[in-house]
């Protein structure tokens, strides 16, 4: 077993235990509740923390996916972070995705929160565990939470009409 998957567990069970007062749900991690019509899913992968299917809108062919991941404390920087999920989208206009990007950056008590929403086309992923075609249209919304023990992401993507009817329910 490597170094990192094994730093990654003892950081999990860690999570699992952050904050909680009441019995384990799959979605109460301290910071986020399953909206409202949403269905959790088994995670995909061992790198995802928790996984959710997101109702399609109506018209739309899909629905949409949040994935939230939790790699320890030394998982880089917020930007460094937000230059990846930017490079997983290209814009029609052909202009970077950092420059097509709405960013907000703000503090939940002691926790600083950037979320990032952008639209574009979600570029084809090649990890063996989450292998997905190429999108036309898709938009994510993404939540880097600084938490005590290190960044938590929430990345939510799917088509475009699908997220921002969801948007404000996230």
């Amino acid at each position: 077993m490597s170094a990192w998957r094994s730093r990654s567990r003892r950081s999990r069970v860690g999570i699992r235990t952050l904050k909680r007062e009441e019995p384990p749900e799959p979605w109460r991690y301290g910071y986020a509740n399953l909206p409202k019509g949403w269905e959790a899913k088994p995670p995909a992968s061992s790198m995802r923390l928790a996984e959710a299917a997101i109702p399609a809108s109506e018209g739309d062919p899909e629905g949409g996916q949040l994935a939230v991941f939790y790699f320890g404390p030394d998982s880089g920087s917020v930007e460094m972070n937000l230059n990846r999920w930017y490079g997983q989208f290209e814009q029609p206009d052909g202009r970077p995705s950092d420059q097509a990007a709405k960013t907000d950056t703000f503090k939940a008590g002691p926790i600083d929160i950037t979320l990032v929403d952008l639209s574009g086309t979600q570029l084809a992923s090649t990890m063996p565990a989450s292998a997905s075609p190429r999108h036309e249209g898709w938009r994510m919304l993404g939540a880097i939470v600084m938490a005590p023990d290190g960044p938590y992401y929430f990345k939510a993507t799917g088509p475009a009409k699908t997220m921002g009817e969801q948007r404000e329910s996230m």
